[in-house]
């Protein structure tokens, strides 16, 4: 069995600064991090909040475009598809049925409820709170619960990449870098 570097210590300038070389990447790596308390998740420094409710995709955005570092809540979602991918809502037999997504997202419930089942997702329960924030060395990076994603403009469900048990759980994607148990980078 490997072992795994803790994040707090990977030097983070050198690493965003790598991918960014090695990667020639378009966008700027952000990390992701759950807190079991909102208050823990609300200490880090200049924290934006949401003013509406938001896609955990736009939240994203917000860190990857414009440079913030957002916390979001439950409350701050727009719907249950993007709370239980980060395990801040529940994944009930209502979320699994896919009827929300079928003839959006989806042709038939049957093809949505098979994508729900199939979802890599946080469980439920944990969890309060997720801030994303730019993997920069002033950040709130250093946590030893990390994801990295590379924003791209597809919704994979609502930022299905996401943490459990300190280990990067991921979609189905053909796009990852494993980095650690503790970090993963993902293009898509």
């Amino acid at each position: 069995m490997s072992q795994h570097t803790p994040a707090e210590h990977y030097d983070w300038p050198k690493l965003v600064g790598e991918l960014n070389r090695l990667l020639r990447l378009k966008t700027t790596p952000i990390g992701m991090k759950l807190f079991e308390r909102a208050e823990a998740m609300q200490a880090i420094p200049k924290l934006r909040r949401p003013g509406a409710v938001h896609t955990t995709d736009q939240i994203v955005a917000q860190a990857a475009r414009l440079g913030f570092t957002v916390g979001i809540t439950r409350e701050d979602l727009v719907g249950a598809q993007c709370g239980a991918v980060i395990g801040l809502a529940p994944q009930d037999e209502e979320w699994r049925s896919g009827r929300h997504m079928a003839g959006v997202w989806f042709a038939t419930v049957a093809d949505a409820s098979a994508h729900q089942h199939a979802m890599d997702v946080v469980p439920h329960g944990k969890y309060q709170a997720m801030a994303v924030s730019p993997l920069a060395p002033h950040r709130e990076t250093k946590a030893s619960r990390l994801a990295c994603r590379l924003r791209s403009p597809a919704c994979s469900g609502c930022g299905a990449r996401a943490l459990r048990s300190g280990a990067m759980v991921t979609s189905r994607s053909p796009f990852i870098l494993r980095i650690s148990r503790n970090c993963m980078m993902s293009s898509a």
